[in-house]
């Protein structure tokens, strides 16, 4: 049923994708304040822990192609080829070590090897995502591109302005204490957050909706006189 493959794996990437470009762009805003809040102590308090944060922005970027690439490689799975996935990970991989090799000569600061290396492994995964799509779709020609990059742009629109306030909060709040930094971030998260649900529903993210239908009945079966209730 090659079809039913497509369609499956379409969908499913379509569902991780609407938890994870959320993740990505969250990553991308917070980077810095989340690593200041959860490093910044002993012997990274002199600043050490933006490092880290850095990394964690520099892998953010690559975290959509590589859950696309993730999700593919299942379809190969599906398909019971283990062969072709083996060859498009060695691609993969020389890309990384070529692209690392290269941004990593060219500057000279320690401090800043490891977020090269993470935009390295970003970009080998942004050209894995595409190389994977293209050697799976010719086994499943039904398997819609085109659906995925849509779903994509719609949630990253949802999910943009919310991005764009967290990381101008974050920026005002650079150089203030760890109090404030910590309320600037649960501020971010709570209206970034929301944003994101209101604008999904407005441009009728179905993934979204299904989310929030499941929760309610949850919550409905967990309350007094539900399996869960007291």
């Amino acid at each position: 049923d090659l079809a039913g493959v497509g369609a499956e794996t379409t969908r499913t990437l379509r569902l991780a994708l609407t938890f994870l470009v959320p993740s990505s762009l969250a990553f991308i805003a917070l980077g810095l304040p989340f690593s200041r809040l959860a490093f910044g102590h002993g012997a990274n308090a002199d600043g050490g822990w933006s490092a880290i944060g850095w990394t964690l922005m520099a892998l953010a970027l690559g975290l959509i192609p590589f859950t696309i690439q993730y999700v593919y490689l299942r379809g190969f799975y599906a398909l019971e080829d283990t062969r072709t996935p083996f060859f498009l990970q060695l691609a993969i991989s020389v890309v990384n070590i070529a692209v690392g090799l290269g941004i990593v000569a060219v500057f000279h600061d320690p401090m800043t090897v490891a977020p090269r290396l993470g935009v390295a492994y970003s970009v080998a995964y942004t050209v894995g995502a595409w190389i994977t799509f293209r050697a799976l779709q010719k086994r499943l020609p039904g398997l819609s591109g085109r659906e995925v990059a849509q779903h994509t742009v719609r949630l990253v629109l949802a999910v943009l302005p919310g991005a764009l306030f967290a990381g101008l909060l974050a920026w005002l709040t650079r150089d203030s204490g760890f109090g404030v930094v910590l309320a600037a971030f649960v501020l971010s998260i709570a209206i970034a957050g929301l944003g994101f649900v209101v604008l999904a529903r407005r441009l009728r993210i179905a993934e979204m909706a299904d989310l929030i239908t499941a929760l309610r009945r949850r919550g409905r079966t967990d309350g007094p006189g539900g399996p869960g209730g007291s």
